[in-house]
């Protein structure tokens, strides 16, 4: 069975690195896909600044996938490779998908005009470095979403529309503070884009936004037995947002909180839970809004008896409740605004499932399989018609053939 125990620090710093930007993007195997977060595999681990040394490839590890592992594109190619050199660990992950890049060329009347075009393009590639109880990490993540440039004679035009994130960070594999032992990281991310930069003759328009973010946190055990592990992941992020043709930006604290519970029912039986609420406050000229996001997640894991492992989750959206106030001043009024919900909508269940062959000693194939997503949906609607399955021949064929992910990792 995959193990359950080393997944505590990978849940939860998977949990506290989502937040309100989501900009880090780190190996996701597809067994922790499949139960919703809760179990992990090396796959998790090689690149994570808490847990590398979970992986401990005596030769090499080295892995590759094929999915949609990107949030923007439709697929993406991925690979991964660890080893140590001495007592230096090095694991390194790309995954992405370099997109489309068209270069055209027109004279007319002797003037020569040359355009390329570049889009659909999206990539991560991180960098782990490992010594002793450090690990220190390089994560970069870009995204093209479709770029130009032209150049007539001595004149260049352009419309940039990428977008950059570049994180570094640092994690303990433990440090104790008197008899506990606790799991510390913290991160600084930059990040620009979310819009599109234009030059146009002599005129430029950029109305991209930057943001800066720095977060620490950790994962703290709780007391529990030989069959029932439990840990408190708490964190704290401050981060600055401002357009940059804006002379003010706004200032923002998240702070989510993660239980884990974790129960091993028998040798080859699993199964785990995570509850998170997440408060976060904005601050802004004459603006200040307040956020309340919890979310919760169930996943299980049985390993059969011919080497296979099944997997199974679902996840929790629960609602959300928001607080806005903004004040504008005006020359001879002051107008203040004041508006607060509680998001109903926002509740919803989405179901995870999958299976991992343990081929060999050394080789896994871990796949996501999306047949409960497939059956249930990710609402909580009873209106079977509503995703398009108007009879049952559509639904079996959604259930058997749709939305399969491989990952293939080799230990040695």
């Amino acid at each position: 069975m995959i193990t359950f125990k080393k997944c505590m620090a990978v849940a939860a710093m998977a949990t506290l690195s989502l937040g309100l930007f989501a900009e880090t993007k780190e190996p996701v195997s597809k067994t922790n896909a499949a139960t919703a977060g809760i179990f992990s595999t090396d796959l998790d681990d090689f690149t994570n600044v808490n847990s590398w040394s979970n992986v401990n490839p005596k030769d090499f590890y080295l892995y590759f996938g094929m999915d949609n592992g990107l949030s923007e594109l439709a697929s993406s190619y991925d690979i991964g490779f660890a080893k140590y050199f001495k007592k230096i660990y090095w694991g390194t992950y790309f995954s992405g998908n370099l997109g489309t890049s068209t270069n055209t060329t027109t004279t007319v009347g002797g003037t020569t005009t040359k355009t390329k075009t570049t889009g659909d393009s999206e990539w991560v590639f991180n960098n782990t470095i490992g010594i002793g109880n450090l690990g220190l990490a390089l994560n970069l993540h870009f995204f093209d979403d479709g770029s130009t440039k032209t150049k007539t004679g001595d004149t260049t035009n352009y419309t940039k529309d990428t977008d950059l994130d570049i994180t570094l960070k640092a994690g303990l594999k433990e440090y104790a503070i008197k008899k506990t032992k606790i799991v510390p990281y913290a991160a600084i991310n930059y990040s620009i884009g979310d819009g599109t930069k234009v030059k146009s003759g002599d005129d430029i328009t950029n109305n991209r936004t930057s943001l800066f973010s720095v977060e620490a946190g950790a994962t703290l055990p709780l007391k529990g037995s030989k069959t029932f592990e439990q840990t408190l992941s708490p964190s704290v992020k401050f981060y600055t947002e401002k357009a940059v043709s804006a002379d003010n930006g706004t200032f923002g604290i998240q702070i989510p909180v993660t239980y884990t519970g974790l129960v091993n029912a028998s040798s080859n039986f699993a199964f785990g839970f995570t509850a998170s609420l997440e408060p976060s406050l904005g601050f802004g000229k004459g603006a200040f809004s307040f956020g309340l996001t919890p979310s919760a997640a169930f996943g299980l894991t049985y390993a059969t008896k011919k080497n296979i492992d099944l997997n199974a989750g679902v996840e929790f959206a629960l609602p959300s409740y928001t607080y806005g106030k903004t004040t504008v001043e005006g020359i001879t009024t002051t107008t203040t605004t004041k508006s607060s919900s509680w998001d109903g909508n926002d509740a919803s269940l989405t179901f995870s499932s999958g299976f991992a062959i343990k081929v060999s000693k050394n080789f896994l194939i871990d796949c996501s399989y999306e047949a409960l997503f497939s059956l249930f949906g990710s609402d909580t609607s009873s209106d079977l018609t509503s995703t398009g399955n108007t009879n049952f021949w559509n639904t079996v064929n959604s259930i058997l053939v749709h939305n399969i992910g491989f990952d293939f990792s080799i230990k040695l």
